[in-house]
C-alpha cells in the first residue's frame, strides 16, 4: 500500500509515516513530511468543523469525506479521504491511518457542468428561449416551461404532439411549416424559419425557430430538437424601420410579387431625388421591371433602364427573395439609384487629386517663374543701359521673348491641371507631352531625382484628356519620388503596342492599337501584399496627412475610362513600374500649307482695345499700331460701351476677359447689342471661360499671351469678312 497516497499520524496529528504515493500527490518527501502537523502542512480545508470529524472518528473508528488541501507548489488539490482509527493493545495510544485519492479533475468538471447548466437556464430565461425535444417514435415532444408560456399552453403542460403544435401555427403559415418539418424528418439537417402562431386567446405572435433533426442509420427519424423565441416586437420594429427606409430614400425601392401580371409594387417611394419626386415611375418602366422580375431565377440581375425624357443615369438591381422553407421565390426586391450624385462625387475626387498635384508642383513652378522673372528683369535693365547697340538689343529682345514664351507654357500647364471644365479627349503628341512633363518634374522632384524621358522613334499620338493625363503622370511621379527618399532615377517612356485577338493581355485589354506609357523608378519597391492593395481606394502606406490613398485609384479610373488599362509591377529593392495603356490616335491626313497672311488693313479701320491693366493695354496697342492696326484704347468695360454709344467709329473690339466692374463677356454682349455683327475678340489667361457662355454668344476666343502679329492677322481677316457680309457686291467686284 505504500505506493498509494497513505499516511499515518498520531493522536496529536503529527505525521509518523509518509508513503511514496503521498510524495507524488503532495510534493513533499518523507523526510520533509514526517514530524510535521498533517493538516497544518497540507493547509486542509474541512467540509465541516474538524472537531466534528474527530468525534465521529473516535466513536465510529473511521470517517470518509472530501478535503481541500495544498500541494508543496501551492496548487489546490481535492482528495477523497478514508480515515481509520487504530489503538494499541492496551486501548490507550492511538494512530490514524489515512488514504487519499486525487479527485480534483472530477470535481472541477462537475462544477463546470453545473455552472454551464445554470448559465444555460439563465440564458434561456433572459433571452426568452423556448425548446422542444421530440424523441421518435414517441408521439409527443417534451417542451420547456418557456415553450408553454410562449404558446399560451396550460400551466404545467410538459408535452405536445406535432399535430397539436401545427394547429397553434397561424393558418397562413401552417402549410409552409408542415412542409419544413416533413422535409427535416425525411432528410435530417437543420433549418431556421420565422412564422406566426395564434394562441387560444386569439392573439398572434411572431416566432423565430431553429431546428435540428437527427436520423437513424435506416433513415427513420430519431430526434427533433427546436429552439424558439418570441420576435413579435422585433418584427414590429423591423416593419417600422423598413417603412422608414422606404420613406427616407432618395432612390426607388419596390417590392413586387414574382407572378403578378403587371408586377405592380407592393410598396414604393418616390423613385428619384427630392427635386424630381413623382408618385410612381413611368408605366413603361414598371413594364420593364415586371419583365425583368419574371426573368429572375436567383441571384442578382442589373437592368439599367433608359429614360430619355428624364435624362437620368439610373442603376436598377433586382434581387429574388426565396422562402427559407420551400426554396420558392416569394418576392422580388427592386432597387434603383440615380448615379448623378456618384458621378459628381467622382468629379470632385478627380479635382481633389488635381489640386494635390498642383500642390506638389508648386515648388518647381515657383522656381521656373523666378528664373523667367530674373531673365526678363535682367534683359530689361541691360536694354535701358545700352539702347544704342542693335546687335545686343536684338539678342536681349529675343531672350525676353523666349522667357515670355516659357512663362506662357508654365501658365498653360497650370491651367490645364487646375481647370474645372469637363474634360475632353484629343489627339496628344506623345513625345511633346512627355518632354513637357519631364521639364516640369525635373524642377519639381528635386535635384536628387534624375528625370528622363525615353520615347520610341515614331511613337504615335494617343487619345486622352490631356489635363487628366498630365495629372495622372504627375501623381505617379510623386509616388515614385516618395519611394526614393535618398534619390534615384525616374524614367518616363512611351512605345506603341498592338494587342492581337486571341492572345490574353496581362491588363485585360481588348484587341487594338495602344500607346504604352511607363513611369519607372529605382526606389524601395513593394512586397506582394502591398502591391495587391496599392490601387484600393484610401489605401496608403504614407503617414497620416501625407497621402489620401486615392492617387492610384484615380489613375486607374482615368486609364479605364479612356479605353485603356493600368497595371503596377514591383519587387522589394527593385523599384516600381506603373504602366498606362491608352488608345492610339488615328493617322493624320495630309494638311496643305497655309499661305502667309498680310497684316496691313486693306481699308481705313479702327480697333477698340479694352483692358484695365495699363501696362498690358499700352504694350499691345503699341504692338498693333506698329503692325498697321489703328487702335482706340479703353481702360475698362464702362468706358468702351460709353464710347460705342457715343458713335465712336470702331471696326472690331479686342477685350480682356477678367476686368473690374464689367468682364469681357459683358462688354462683348453689350457691344454686339449696340452694333450687331461687330467682330469681337476675347483675350484671357484663364483655363476656359466658355463655361459661362450661351448659344447666342459669338466672338473669337484668344488665349494670352498672344503675339501682336498673330492677333493682327485675325483682326484683319474678321474685319474683311464682316465687310464682305455687309457689302457682298463690293466683295465680288474686289475679287
Amino acid at each position: 500500500m505504500m505506493d498509494l497516497a497513505v499516511m499515518v499520524r498520531d493522536d496529536g496529528g503529527i505525521i509518523r509515516q509518509w508513503s511514496d504515493g503521498c510524495r507524488r500527490l503532495y510534493g513533499w518527501d518523507a523526510l520533509d513530511a514526517i514530524g510535521q502537523p498533517a493538516h497544518a502542512l497540507l493547509q486542509t480545508i474541512f467540509p465541516v468543523p474538524s472537531a466534528g470529524i474527530e468525534a465521529a472518528l473516535q466513536s465510529a473508528g473511521e470517517w470518509s469525506g472530501e478535503l481541500r488541501q495544498r500541494r508543496r507548489d501551492g496548487s489546490e488539490v481535492i482528495v477523497a479521504v478514508h480515515q481509520v482509527l487504530q489503538r494499541d493493545a492496551a486501548g490507550g495510544k492511538a494512530q490514524v491511518l489515512e488514504s487519499m485519492t486525487d479527485i480534483t479533475r472530477q470535481r472541477l468538471a462537475d462544477t463546470e457542468a453545473r455552472d454551464n447548466e445554470i448559465r444555460l437556464r439563465l440564458v434561456q430565461q433572459v433571452g426568452g428561449i423556448a425548446w422542444s425535444d421530440h424523441a421518435y417514435p414517441d408521439d409527443q415532444a417534451l417542451v420547456s416551461e418557456g415553450f408553454a408560456v410562449l404558446y399560451g399552453l396550460p400551466q404545467g403542460q410538459t408535452h405536445i404532439s406535432d399535430q397539436a403544435w401545427l394547429m397553434l401555427v397561424h393558418p397562413d403559415d401552417r402549410l409552409r411549416m408542415a412542409a419544413i418539418i416533413e422535409r427535416m424528418l425525411g432528410h435530417g439537417g437543420s433549418t431556421a424559419s420565422e412564422f406566426r402562431i395564434q394562441r387560444a386567446d386569439g392573439s398572434i405572435r411572431w416566432v423565430s425557430m431553429r431546428a435540428e433533426a437527427f436520423l437513424r442509420q435506416d433513415g427513420s427519424p430519431l430526434r427533433l430538437i427546436t429552439a424558439q423565441q418570441d420576435i413579435t416586437e422585433i418584427m414590429l420594429a423591423r416593419r417600422t424601420r423598413f417603412r422608414g427606409i422606404f420613406d427616407s430614400q432618395f432612390q426607388f425601392i419596390g417590392v413586387m410579387t414574382d407572378d403578378s401580371p403587371g408586377a405592380e409594387p407592393a410598396e414604393a417611394t418616390a423613385p428619384w431625388n427630392a427635386g424630381e419626386a413623382t408618385a410612381a415611375p413611368p408605366e413603361r418602366m414598371w413594364q420593364r421591371l415586371g419583365q425583368a422580375a419574371r426573368e429572375v431565377a436567383g441571384g442578382r440581375r442589373d437592368a439599367p433602364p433608359e429614360d430619355a425624357e428624364r435624362r437620368l443615369l439610373v442603376d436598377f438591381s433586382l434581387r429574388s427573395v426565396r422562402d427559407p422553407g420551400t426554396g420558392e421565390i416569394s418576392w422580388v426586391i427592386a432597387e434603383g439609384q440615380n448615379l448623378a450624385e456618384r458621378h459628381d462625387l467622382a468629379e470632385r475626387m478627380a479635382q481633389a487629386q488635381t489640386l494635390q498635384a498642383l500642390g506638389q508642383l508648386a515648388g518647381g513652378i515657383a522656381h521656373d517663374l523666378n528664373n523667367i522673372f530674373q531673365t526678363v528683369s535682367g534683359a530689361a535693365d541691360l536694354l535701358t543701359r545700352r539702347p544704342g547697340d542693335p546687335e545686343r538689343t536684338g539678342r536681349l529682345a529675343r531672350r525676353v521673348a523666349d522667357a515670355a514664351a516659357r512663362g506662357s507654357s508654365v501658365a498653360q500647364r497650370l491651367l490645364s491641371f487646375a481647370r474645372r471644365v469637363p474634360g475632353s479627349t484629343e489627339a496628344v503628341e506623345t513625345a511633346d507631352m512627355l518632354a513637357g512633363i519631364r521639364e516640369i518634374l525635373a524642377h519639381t522632384l528635386g535635384q536628387t531625382i534624375d528625370v528622363r524621358a525615353e520615347v520610341a522613334a515614331g511613337a504615335p499620338r494617343l487619345v486622352a484628356d490631356r489635363g487628366q493625363l498630365e495629372t495622372a503622370l504627375v501623381n505617379l511621379a510623386t509616388n515614385a519620388r516618395d519611394a526614393m527618399p535618398d534619390g534615384g532615377t525616374l524614367v518616363l517612356s512611351a512605345e506603341p503596342e498592338q494587342v492581337v485577338p486571341g492572345v490574353p493581355h496581362p491588363a485585360g485589354l481588348a484587341p487594338g492599337s495602344y500607346v504604352r506609357l511607363s513611369v519607372a523608378d529605382t526606389g524601395a519597391g513593394m512586397d506582394a501584399a502591398t502591391l495587391l492593395r496599392a490601387s484600393e481606394p484610401f489605401f496608403t502606406t504614407k503617414l497620416p496627412g501625407q497621402g489620401s490613398g486615392l492617387g492610384l485609384t484615380m489613375v486607374r479610373r482615368f486609364a479605364e475610362e479612356a479605353g485603356g488599362a493600368f497595371l503596377l509591377s514591383s519587387r522589394p529593392g527593385a523599384g516600381t513600374t506603373a504602366v498606362m495603356w491608352l488608345r492610339q490616335a488615328a493617322e493624320r491626313a495630309g494638311v496643305a500649307p497655309v499661305a502667309g497672311g498680310t497684316t496691313e488693313m486693306t481699308a481705313p479701320s479702327q480697333v477698340m482695345l479694352v483692358d484695365d491693366d495699363d501696362m498690358v493695354r499700352e504694350t499691345l496697342a503699341a504692338d498693333l499700331e506698329d503692325l498697321g492696326v489703328a487702335t482706340l484704347a479703353a481702360a475698362g468695360g464702362p468706358e468702351a460701351i460709353a464710347r460705342l454709344s457715343a458713335g465712336e467709329p470702331v471696326d472690331a473690339i479686342v477685350t480682356d476677359y477678367s476686368m473690374q466692374g464689367m468682364d469681357g463677356l459683358a462688354v462683348i454682349r453689350k457691344a454686339q447689342a449696340l452694333r450687331p455683327g461687330l467682330p469681337c475678340f476675347l483675350l484671357t489667361g484663364f483655363a476656359d471661360p466658355r463655361v459661362a457662355l450661351t448659344d447666342a454668344d459669338a466672338f473669337t476666343f484668344v488665349r494670352k499671351p498672344v503675339a501682336g502679329r498673330d492677333l493682327a492677322v485675325r483682326i484683319t481677316a474678321a474685319v474683311q469678312k464682316a465687310r464682305a457680309s455687309r457689302h457682298p457686291e463690293q466683295a465680288s467686284a474686289h475679287h
